[in-house]
């Protein structure tokens, strides 16, 4: 075991390689105590780019070993990590230091557990407080004042978080937003007495945002929120923004389409994530029935395309069967990604999702090899015209129960017959088998053994002799 003075005079690749695999912890003791690494310029550059900060004591160790080189060691530092937060004072105060020296030039800020990273510092006797100075919160200003960010990340944001966004200087290139499930914003927070808006509008990013409208490009996030009003509500255009990856609050995304559409109109990407914050978001086959709650937020959503317009540049949409048949697209776009298992009962909306985008490329996955039976919803569908725009088609096919224990040729080759309607040029078939327990190995070994001899390459012949157009052909297996 080295001494600490073995320690200070070793060579400089090797305290980098020691670092390079310590964890934060000790490389902030390194910091305090090594000369080597204070002492010379070049210290840390291949770490300084992306740094995490996770405790007091990895705060108060850092903020001095940039300033003893400050001309070159703030040139690297290009990416900050925040994590856990309730910093100690001392701790505050070199954040403090450290975001207000004039060589910063950090682009990326990440806060983990975002409201305890930036309430660190707040007096104890203010939580709780119908009304507070943000004054009183000593490090949303510093924050704010970094104008030279261009990435941020938040999670577990609340109130501080939210004033944090308006307070902004920085024109922001791409944010990544997420509102807990319990969360701290609430209608009678102080933060509010500030502004004219309740807390729903906080956790809309299309309004908290709006100093970076002629700079984003990329919105993520999850738990987000529109207010309750007639779209479009406000004037605020993104016009540069081309993707948007997000999860709303259960029953206050009602407008989306039309409020999205109007914000950032030349989106080409939208991905839709199940909001997991709230028990009541989870699927319920007859939610997307005539008559049920989708139903209705379809045809609303419909309703406000055609009066007000819907995107014009959109190609890819990603989300649930149930996310994408609520919003009730009137665009074309070229690829749908649907994230859920299809299962027989959801064919109808399935159909109805097809002929509102009209995709090129799909990805799904199909809940049920017995789907393409002949008198089966699913094998109707791949009968009817509304599946002729499909030329890509990636497909995981779920085999339930007793499935494949038997007659699996026949399965196999209804697969093909359904999809032979499909004017396919890219195939990729995956067919995948519950795991087997080992208690139960010999009721499935005729279906083990089978798919263990499988000739797949014969198969992809056959597919290819049947599909004419077919020029790029994938059928895997697995079972898991």
């Amino acid at each position: 075991m080295h001494t600490e003075m073995d320690v200070q005079h070793l060579p400089l690749d090797v305290l980098f390689s020691i670092m390079a695999a310590s964890p934060c912890d000790t490389i902030s003791a390194m910091m305090r105590t090594c000369r080597t690494l204070y002492s010379t310029p070049e210290s840390l550059r291949l770490f300084l780019w992306d740094v995490t900060l996770a405790s007091s004591n990895q705060i108060i160790s850092f903020l001095p070993f940039m300033l003893a080189a400050p001309a070159t060691r703030f040139d690297h530092l290009l990416a900050l990590t925040f994590k856990k937060g309730c910093f100690s004072d001392a701790a505050v105060d070199a954040i403090r230091a450290l975001l207000a020296h004039p060589s910063l030039i950090i682009e990326t800020l990440i806060l983990h557990d975002a409201e305890a990273v930036l309430t660190s510092g707040t007096p104890p006797q203010v939580s709780g407080f119908w009304r507070i100075s943000l004054t009183v919160v000593p490090l949303l200003e510093p924050f704010a004042r970094v104008t030279t960010l261009k990435h941020l990340t938040m999670d577990e944001a609340g109130d501080c978080a939210s004033a944090f966004l308006r307070m902004l200087l920085a024109s922001l290139v791409s944010v990544s937003l997420s509102f807990p499930s319990d969360p701290m914003i609430s209608s009678y927070s102080p933060m509010w007495s500030f502004y004219d808006y309740d807390a729903t509008t906080f956790l809309n990013p299309i309004w908290s945002l709006d100093r970076s409208t002629e700079s984003l490009k990329v919105l993520e996030g999850s738990g987000f929120s529109l207010p309750r009003a007639d779209p479009p509500y406000c004037d605020v255009v993104y016009p540069h923004v081309w993707k948007v990856r997000a999860s709303f609050r259960y029953g206050t995304w009602e407008r989306m389409v039309v409020v999205y559409a109007h914000a950032f109109p030349n989106l080409k990407h939208l991905v839709l994530n199940k909001y997991t914050g709230m028990r009541r978001y989870v699927y319920n086959p007859r939610l997307i029935q005539p008559g049920g709650w989708a139903e209705a937020l379809r045809q609303g959503n419909r309703e406000d395309q055609l009066k007000c317009g819907s995107w014009k540049s959109l190609c890819v949409v990603e989300g649930t069967l149930k996310a994408v048949y609520s919003l009730g697209l009137v665009c074309k776009v070229s690829e749908l990604h649907l994230k859920d298992a299809i299962a027989e009962s959801m064919v109808p909306c399935l159909e109805a999702v097809l002929q509102d985008v009209e995709p090129e490329t799909l990805s799904l996955t199909i809940w049920g090899a017995t789907m393409f039976d002949e008198h089966g919803h699913l094998s109707e569908l791949l009968a009817t015209s509304t599946v002729q725009c499909i030329t890509s088609l990636t497909t995981m096919i779920h085999f339930v129960g007793s499935e494949g224990d038997s007659g699996i040729e026949d399965i196999l080759d209804n697969i093909m017959f359904r999809l032979s309607n499909l004017p396919l040029r890219r195939l990729e078939l995956i067919l995948k088998q519950p795991p087997i327990k080992p208690s139960d190995r010999e009721n499935h070994r005729l279906a083990e053994q089978y798919f263990n001899e499988f000739d797949f390459q014969a198969y992809i012949s056959r597919f290819k002799a049947t599909i004419p157009t077919l020029e790029n052909i994938s059928v895997k297996h697995c079972t898991s």
